[in-house]
């Protein structure tokens, strides 16, 4: 099978002209999962935070059932939400696709489960491996210290010295390995909804040898996306809303905050502020995924034909027959 390579760039502007020029798309995509998870995480940091009850108190302690459901609004909400970006990307969500947790929501769900397990193993194994080698091999446990018995040894000092700075060592080349597994399977999502599968084996195969474009790639989204927030929260404090915001948090250390000033234009942009911004990186994040499995699915697809050079010439049939006799 011919592997393609990401183009990196193209990638990134595609998820550029995803979140921006087609907005209206992500609009239909995303806006009800949107809402959904901003809601309840604000719900969630609302009753969690200290002046939601006295700006005195401290932090009240969450409820174990509020959590269990905000935790599974969560779950539901964001496999929604990746499901539906990623549609609209590939094509204009028709209906309400939402109800259709049945498809798309629930290979995710599968895949993500999947990725889990396979990551836990693949990470796991070899590090309670390395850290049990090093641990024979140096006298030391995890934390790079020894046993009460060795201590005040110049030779016990120095196998702690030198297992310390092993396990260290051991614990990046877990994480760079995690994060190998992790990227490997960074196609998952276009996968699922493009082809309808599971996706987990099938973003392997196309991630082979693209691992660091991949990550380049995040690399670069993160950077965009640092340099918008910032230029974002630059322009709203700027205008009427940032002097909006300034007085809503005055109001909520002095106790004197009242939800009807929500209500306004001002309050309504507040709310849905922190939405748009949600959707607009998600876009450019999912976006920039999609455009990158498209460009490999294209090069295996020229790779499995075969070029006119290679192709084998055609046999012409023989229907002229014997030749004909003059005599």
């Amino acid at each position: 099978m011919t592997t393609g390579k990401i183009p990196v760039f193209r990638s990134l502007g595609a998820g550029l002209y995803f979140a921006f020029f087609r907005f209206i798309s992500v609009l239909r995509g995303g806006l009800l999962p949107g809402l959904v998870l901003v809601a309840a995480t604000g719900a969630f940091f609302w009753y969690s935070a200290p002046w939601a009850i006295d700006p005195e108190a401290p932090p009240p302690i969450p409820d174990p059932a509020f959590v269990g459901v905000f935790y599974l609004v969560s779950i539901v909400t964001g496999l929604m939400l990746a499901a539906g970006l990623t549609t609209a990307y590939f094509r204009e969500p028709m209906g309400p696709f939402y109800l259709r947790f049945w498809s798309a929501e629930f290979r995710l769900l599968l895949a993500m489960i999947i990725i889990y397990i396979i990551v836990l193993i693949g990470v796991a194994v070899p590090a309670v491996a390395l850290f049990a080698v090093i641990g024979v091999a140096t006298g030391t446990d995890i934390m790079g210290q020894l046993p009460d018995i060795r201590y005040g040894s110049e030779q016990g000092l120095q196998l702690a010295d030198a297992g310390f700075v092993l396990i260290g060592v051991a614990g990046i080349a877990i994480g760079v390995w995690a994060l190998f597994l992790i990227l490997r399977f960074g196609l998952v999502l276009p996968v699922i909804v493009s082809e309808k599968r599971i996706g987990v084996g099938r973003s392997w195969s196309l991630m082979r040898g693209n691992t660091l474009r991949l990550f380049g790639l995040f690399v670069l989204l993160t950077i965009v996306t640092y340099v918008l927030l910032i230029l974002g929260i630059v322009a709203a404090g700027q205008s009427p809303l940032g002097g909006f915001l300034d007085e809503v948090f005055r109001r909520v250390q002095d106790g004197t905050f009242e939800p009807n000033m929500l209500l306004s234009p001002l309050g309504a942009a507040l709310l849905l502020l922190p939405v748009i911004a949600y959707l607009i990186f998600y876009a450019m994040m999912i976006g920039a995924v999609a455009r990158a499995y498209e460009a490999l699915a294209e090069a295996e697809l020229i790779g499995e034909i075969p070029s006119p050079a290679k192709r084998k010439p055609a046999v012409k049939p023989d229907t002229e027959g014997p030749p004909a006799n003059d005599d």
